[in-house]
């Protein structure tokens, strides 16, 4: 018997612009300073999001969701936005088998997001 391995890949979505618009508004050192405690947040959600759903804490898990969706629209991460606010919907209707599908894919567009963001900007945490 062959097993074959699908890869499993995201296409995130993120705007540029509102970064770029914010730096023009308010100067460059309070926007990265702002930037990177948004990014450091985004971290610490996914990881609390993940500790959540491996304790089976579901309410704590929708809180979670609902935070890193407003943090992931703040620095214009569009897809870890939907993403996250579906598995907050999810898991307030007790459907554990989605809400882990959910919870996997949103922890991959997060860490998709932030390599997309260091690469591409060199950032540092």
């Amino acid at each position: 018997m062959e097993v074959t391995s699908l890869p499993i890949g995201e296409v995130v979505r993120i705007e540029i612009d509102r970064a770029a618009d914010a730096v023009v508004e308010r100067g460059s050192g309070l926007v990265l300073l702002e930037r990177d405690r948004a990014l450091e947040e985004i971290v610490e959600l996914l990881c609390g999001l993940e500790a959540a759903w491996q304790a089976g804490e579901i309410s704590r898990l929708s809180a979670i969701a609902s935070s890193l969706k407003s943090k992931a629209d703040a620095v214009g991460f569009l897809t870890l936005s939907d993403v996250a606010e579906r598995a907050g919907e999810v898991g307030r209707s007790n459907d554990s088998v989605a809400l882990s599908a959910l919870v996997a894919r949103t922890i991959r567009v997060g860490e998709s997001s932030l390599a997309i963001i260091w690469h591409v900007g060199g950032l540092r945490l």
